[in-house]
């Protein structure tokens, strides 16, 4: 067994050596050895003890007389000489077997000192022992979690430093002016991005940790900082596990950044070892995960500016310098959906770049848009499309006008319909529905964080106040709260758990709740898409293999391509989807790449996957499509409809799979207006998974 490690370590060792004969006594050698042990996954440990013996063998050992000065002093082997242990330097060198200092503010050609240890030496090593004994017995002060790249020049590690010290939320300064606000997204989101980038680092020092101590480790990281201690909705739930006095949510979302984290490493490090045997990466490798800040994205640039390449993906596919820093430039969207990007270079300043959408689970949306939004989008398909006639895209523009102005009716009698209670409220004595508020727990709970933010009067209902001044009473915020609700013109959403809650609780008192013509006016609304793409289907557009398709099938299709990223699979894909390699989806550790996508679908390119798409609908009897979306009320436990599923999207070839849904509902809460959103189905979840395994 230790012939065969000896074998294939000298094997990979010479090959990153330039004349393929390594040598154990050429340092540059040594380290060329330190980063393959690295790249096999040995720890650190073994790495430093492995080299230490090699260098020892070199050198003259230190005799004991010499290694009990090196206890003295608190001095550990580090590889390329001793330092102390929190040092992250070296402070004496084995010369000749005698432990010699290094001068680190005057070095000769070697940063060697000429002088050995003295007796000043010795004494101060006396003085760290005691000092070392006395802080074993201290109990150790917890402090500000502190990432791996905080100080890194090529990272983004300062923004994402600070995004732990600061929390979700954007501060400004008494000017108003801007000193941090998170990427888009949520406190979970923003938390998934940065500790799964920081995973690599854990596994670094410790390739054989388990997910559940990598979880743990994330977890010791984060509890101590302000985005923790902030309690962040949707991260920390403030229950306690009984067993480990853990934060349940915390842990929990742990939990998912460590196998987000752990898939991206490890998927990076394959990456690597492939253009490594390739020869298009060579030693030296530092791996550097980005965060998805606009301060990410600068430093995404200034990394690729900074080489000449050649630029590869983690298949060995060449990327354009130019066409990378366009990626990064328009990240997030379009051309390139990603969220967070791993950037690996070697010694010469070639470059490996994944670019990652990530998720938190394979049941998280996988895209948003409004319904009006959705059929602008079908309008620019139809337009662009060379299947199509002029003759037939001007009448299929027409139709899709025609329904998108049906459909905005629909927005507009939701708009009034929302509005109504507020306005209805607002003829009562305000005093009177005060009174109401205060007299029921439920919605009384409500009204402090709907009135104010901070003790100032709350954004929604600011420009709505009758005059300035210091303080205002509940009726003035009240008054001034409706006249908000009900005014169309109002740009300010109300927000989701309390401002429209409370609207839609003492709606009910006095008997204007709106709650079952909002549902009418979605049942309705879906019905308008839905009878669209039934009219769209009566014509056939004929793809380039002969095979004719609906139209609206054929419009849904393209629609898809585009939300769920599905163009990677096409060998001349457009923008991250042209170079095989470049992007991939992160689903808390279950990643779909265009191989796992042709697979789990059943085809090798987008036309494939038109010829055999089809949508289900209420129509066609279609069951996932019957099934109302509903929302439960965290504190009544009241259910209402919030949604419906508005189409089911299938590929047919062996057998009729349902791929994905769309679902259309309130987008922010029981009066928001309509927004349409896309999911994996289970079905297809589970394939992804198994592919995972």
């Amino acid at each position: 067994m230790k012939n065969l490690f000896l074998d294939n370590l000298i094997r990979d060792w010479a090959w990153r050596v330039n004349d393929g004969c390594p040598d154990p006594k050429n340092r540059t050698h040594l380290g060329i050895l330190e980063d393959t042990l690295r790249d096999l996954k040995y720890s650190e440990e073994f790495i430093s003890e492995y080299i230490h013996q090699l260098r020892e063998n070199e050198e003259k050992p230190l005799d004991d007389k010499e290694k009990e000065k090196a206890k003295k002093l608190g001095l550990v082997w580090k590889g390329k000489g001793y330092g102390k242990e929190k040092d992250d330097f070296v402070s004496y060198k084995n010369v000749d077997g005698k432990l010699v200092a290094i001068d680190q503010d005057e070095k000769g050609e070697d940063g060697v000192d000429s002088q050995a240890l003295t007796q000043k030496d010795y004494e101060r090593g006396d003085e760290e022992e005691k000092k070392s004994a006395k802080k074993k017995e201290e109990p150790k002060v917890k402090k500000l979690g502190m990432l791996s790249d905080a100080d890194d020049e090529d990272s983004d590690g300062a923004i994402k430093q600070k995004a732990l010290e600061t929390g979700f939320r954007t501060i400004e300064d008494k000017d108003g002016n801007i000193i941090f606000k998170p990427a888009p997204g949520n406190a979970s989101s923003m938390m998934n991005e940065i500790m799964s980038g920081e995973v690599g680092s854990i596994l670094k020092k410790n390739p054989n940790m388990t997910e559940e101590e990598v979880a743990d480790e994330i977890y010791r990281q984060l509890e101590k900082t302000a985005f923790a201690e902030t309690k962040p909705v949707g991260v920390a739930s403030g229950k306690k596990d009984k067993n480990t006095g853990k934060d349940k949510g915390l842990l929990a979302k742990s939990i998912i950044a460590a196998k987000a984290g752990i898939k991206k490493h490890r998927n990076t490090q394959a990456g690597i070892k492939r253009l490594q045997d390739e020869q298009k990466l060579g030693s030296n490798i530092k791996v550097v995960n980005f965060y998805g800040h606009a301060d990410s994205l600068a430093a995404q640039t200034k990394m690729i500016e900074s080489s000449d390449g050649p630029f590869y993906t983690r298949k060995g596919v060449e990327v354009p310098k130019e066409d990378l820093l366009e990626l990064i430039k328009n990240s997030g969207g379009g051309e390139n959906p990603s969220d967070t990007a791993t950037i690996t270079k070697d010694g010469q300043g070639r470059m490996m770049v994944e670019f990652h959408s990530d998720k938190q689970t394979t049941a998280d949306i996988q895209g948003s848009s409004t319904p009006s939004l959705e059929f602008e989008k079908a309008i620019g398909i139809v337009e662009k499309d060379q299947n199509l006639s002029n003759e037939q895209k001007n009448e299929v523009i027409s139709k899709l006008t025609n329904s998108k102005t049906a459909l905005k009716e629909k927005e507009s009698e939701l708009s009034v319909e929302s509005r109504r209670p507020a306005a209805e409220l607002s003829k009562k004595p305000v005093s009177e529905v005060l009174d109401k508020i205060n007299s029921n727990p439920d919605i009384k709970r409500k009204l402090a964080k709907s009135l104010r933010s901070r003790g100032k009067p709350h954004p929604y209902l600011v420009n709505y106040l009758e005059e300035k001044k210091d303080s205002y009473t509940d009726e003035e915020l009240l008054t001034a709260f409706f006249k908000a609700s009900a005014d169309p013109k109002n740009e300010i959403e109300p927000t989701k758990d309390n401002q429209q809650k409370l609207l839609m609780r003492i709606s009910k008192v006095y008997g204007v709740d709106p709650t079952d013509e909002l549902a009418r006016i979605r049942k309705e609304s879906v019905e308008v898409m839905q009878n669209s793409h039934r009219e769209l289907n009566k014509q056939e557009v004929t793809l380039p293999d002969g095979k004719k398709v609906g139209l609206g099938d054929y419009i849904e299709a393209n629609n898809i391509i585009d939300v769920l990223h599905l163009s990677v699979i096409d060998e001349e894909g457009k923008g991250v989807g042209k170079y095989d390699g470049l992007f991939n989806v992160n689903m808390g550790g279950v990643v779909i790449d265009e191989d796992i996508l042709k697979r789990a679908l059943g085809v090798d390119s987008t036309q494939e996957f038109i010829g055999q798409f089809e949508v289900g609908t209420v129509d066609d009897g279609d069951p996932d499509s019957e099934k109302y979306m509903y929302s439960t009320d965290s504190e009544t436990k009241e259910k209402r409809i919030s949604g419906r599923n508005v189409f089911v999207y299938y590929v047919v070839g062996d057998k009729k799979i349902p791929v994905a849904k769309k679902t259309q509902r309130g987008g922010d809460g029981p009066t928001s207006s309509l927004r349409s959103t896309y999911t994996w189905t289970k079905e297809m979840q589970d394939i992804f998974k198994k592919e995972n395994e």
